[in-house]
């Protein structure tokens, strides 16, 4: 998320310190819907633990799993578009997400960029 070689793209040190201090912590039980689709995200979301299953309908079999150490929404975000599949917490173990909030974040990389 900060550092992007195939992009030439390095986050300054003020911009990482201003993630990390801002970050929400979120937890959800296995099959919790964290976004549905066609709703707006107002979060980037960052996946601590656990893992993250995407689908195109709700209870349907995964298309994706997001892995560990992973980030999703933050295309949505930076350009204001809707979910085209749901997002629900994987496996068998909680799911912990740290989160960005939206307005913060594009305020931030505005500030910054």
């Amino acid at each position: 998320f900060f550092y992007e070689p195939l992009l030439g793209f390095q986050a300054c040190d003020k911009f990482i310190l201003e993630c990390l201090t801002n970050l929400e912590g979120n937890v959800f039980l296995p099959g919790k819907k964290i976004i549905g689709k066609g709703e707006y995200f107002d979060h980037i979301y960052f996946i601590n633990s656990g893992s993250v299953w995407v689908s195109d309908y709700f209870d349907e079999k995964p298309i994706i799993e997001i892995p560990r150490h992973s980030f999703f929404g933050d295309y949505q975000v930076i350009l204001g578009t809707r979910s085209n599949m749901n997002y629900y917490a994987g496996g068998k173990d909680n799911t912990i997400l740290f989160s960005l909030e939206k307005e913060f974040f594009l305020n931030l990389i505005q500030e910054n960029c």
